[in-house]
């Protein structure tokens, strides 16, 4: 199956800033028949979880996961998220930012003290965040039998 470029969108729907507190959310499903039209009219591909407080999920797939051979996307299949997490991650670590769990200028060791590589009292959070780290691009290493950089599927190196 030819690997093509996907979309993945995942939505805390009702997370509310105490502006807008008083509105009231729309329904789960409500709310995703709504991003379901806004997806499928962009032509996005991929799996959208939409989530509430309580954690109530709605899952859905839109698109295809392979569109020479016309297989639609299927809820749970695994599939490289690419830079999709970059997004994901700088979100959740500002958050932490924003609540004083995290540092921007603390090191990789701070939080994760047993940290095996020589970097880890020199990298900062800040740093990774800006693509400023000098640790390897993964597109920079040699490709494995699937096709995968082998930055994501060798050891961990010191």
């Amino acid at each position: 199956m030819k690997r093509i470029n996907s979309f993945c969108l995942a939505i805390s729907a009702f997370a509310m800033s105490a502006a807008s507190a008083s509105a009231e959310p729309p329904a789960l499903p409500d709310a995703m028949q709504r991003v379901m039209a806004v997806a499928g009219a962009a032509g996005l591909a991929g799996e959208i979880a939409l989530a509430d407080q309580d954690g109530a999920v709605v899952d859905r797939t839109v698109g295809l996961a392979d569109r020479e051979g016309k297989h639609p996307h299927r809820l749970g299949a695994r599939w490289l998220w690419a830079s999709v997490t970059k997004q994901v991650t700088a979100v959740l670590v500002m958050q932490q930012v924003e609540v004083g769990t995290l540092a921007l200028d603390g090191t990789i060791r701070s939080y994760l003290p047993d940290f095996a590589g020589t970097s880890g009292d020199r990298v900062t959070l800040r740093q990774l965040l800006q693509h400023q780290s000098g640790l390897p691009n993964p597109d920079d290493t040699p490709q494995n039998a699937d096709g995968l950089p082998g930055f994501y599927t060798e050891p961990a190196q010191s």
